[in-house]
């Protein structure tokens, strides 16, 4: 957090596998214990508050929300370079050439 300014570990960053493996482990326990199961990692109150307190986002986005994510960042992208054709090695937007991707995908297989 200290160095990116957020909590947000990009899965697919070699650099920090690890540290995204173990989010995703925390998640996922979180989201058990959330529906009353039992977590394969011990997730304490106190270590939840912990990591809300650093900013870590603890439930996972739904698709609705991250579809709206990815069309803000889309709107943010034309509105800066003044088309939709964003290149897979966006910086700016990492996942958004992937989102457009799989929207083209599944537009197309419902034109058949």
């Amino acid at each position: 957090k200290h160095q990116h300014g957020h909590c947000r570990v990009p899965k697919d960053d070699e650099e920090y596998k690890k540290l995204s493996t173990w989010i995703h482990q925390i998640r996922s326990a979180y989201a058990r214990l959330q529906r009353g199961e039992e977590a394969e990692i011990c997730l304490t109150e106190e270590r939840i508050a912990e990591l809300k307190t650093i900013g870590l986002r603890l439930s996972l986005l739904s698709s609705e929300a991250r579809g709206k994510r990815r069309l803000k960042e889309l709107i943010e992208f034309r509105r800066v370079h003044g088309h939709f054709h964003v290149p897979r090695n966006c910086t700016q937007f990492p996942r958004l050439s992937s989102w457009l991707a799989k929207l083209h995908s599944a537009y197309n297989k419902r034109q058949r």
